[in-house]
């Protein structure tokens, strides 16, 4: 399927035409009206990715108040051919005559493989419209089982922050917070009750906002876990480090600041070093641990590897060689 021409719609104004490459996995997207089809394209630069999308929207006057409705896409099926076939089944909500949409309430597989998905209902229920339960074929057959419950703390679906408790099959209940921003702001597992392990993350602030800065594992009254990162301005993580008593004899207290980095106490640590194309690609060329490293190499002008070495003290110790029938499948993997 090499060099096909493909026309990809722009804009109503504007056809652009372009030679790629078509991959093999199709999505089947149903509309408001009627069911669509989209082929996964690739570029044949191996650099850009994009998806041809027939979509129709429609504009709408009314008493002398523009309303603009966008005809919303909604994905029912993907087919690959080296991956499981998966389906999505919706069902229709209606918040008013004038607002319609349809949520997802199942992904299934082959073989009596699926994923229900229920939500909280009731005009008056502050949780309505939040997920309420995932279940499954967990058992020794195809009965849907309870896999996990959602119980959420003093929210509603105007709220940005909030917390819930999730129950797994077991009963086992871990606690979930997060931000303004929804995103995680800590978790803490419960065991008979009583917490036994926090996660608290700490995220970047300015330059590095949105980005990871730490998370801690700790007990109420000990941390003995902290992780750190530090980035480029791509967003690349550059450094890891990882503090603890890791290796069982370490005498010296973890303990961080109130934005979750590490105070220096002379607890032990190890530092993880990244390097990165200078491209628009941002692949990762070595990383390097201690007396450890690796190297990648890639197919000229692709993000597909073709060698990685590994490196003791600076001296190359096993090689991994990658050659591919085509752009996208791998044909073998050697140790050399």
């Amino acid at each position: 399927m090499d060099g096909i021409l493909i026309l990809r719609v722009q804009s109503i104004a504007m056809i652009v035409q372009e030679t790629i490459m078509a991959r093999m996995d199709q999505y089947f997207l149903l509309s408001d009206q009627e069911i669509r089809t989209e082929q996964y394209c690739r570029f044949d630069n191996g650099r850009h990715e994009e998806l041809r999308r027939e979509r129709e929207d429609r504009n709408e006057h009314e008493n002398s108040n523009f309303v603009y409705h966008v005809e919303r896409i909604y994905l029912t099926k993907v087919k690959r051919p080296n991956a499981p076939n998966e389906k999505y089944l919706y069902e229709t909500v209606e918040e008013s005559p004038r607002n319609q949409y349809r949520r997802i309430i199942q992904k299934s597989r082959h073989d009596n493989r699926f994923l229900n998905i229920s939500y909280y209902y009731g005009v008056d229920n502050p949780w309505k419209g939040r997920v309420e339960s995932l279940s499954g074929p967990i058992g020794p057959d195809a009965t849907s089982l309870l896999m996990y419950k959602f119980l959420y703390h003093g929210v509603n679906k105007y709220a940005l922050d909030g917390s819930c408790s999730v129950y797994n099959a077991l009963g086992h209940r871990t606690d979930y917070k997060w931000d303004v921003d929804n995103r995680l702001d800590h978790s803490v597992r419960y065991y008979q009750g009583e917490p036994y392990l926090i996660n608290k993350v700490y995220w970047g602030e300015g330059d590095d906002h949105g980005n990871l800065r730490s998370r801690i594992f700790c007990t109420r009254s000990e941390i003995f876990l902290c992780k750190c990162y530090r980035y480029d301005k791509r967003g690349n993580v550059l450094n890891e480090w990882l503090y603890g008593n890791l290796s069982g004899h370490n005498q010296n207290p973890l303990q961080v600041d109130e934005s979750g980095v590490p105070i220096e106490t002379g607890c032990e640590r190890i530092e993880k070093e990244y390097e990165y194309t200078d491209d628009e690609r941002n692949l990762v060329i070595s990383e390097r641990q201690g007396e450890r490293s690796k190297k990648y190499v890639y197919y000229e002008g692709t993000n597909r590897l073709a060698i990685v070495y590994t490196l003791y003290q600076g001296k190359i110790i096993l090689r991994n060689s990658f050659n591919f029938f085509s752009e996208r499948w791998l044909k073998n993997f050697l140790y050399l």
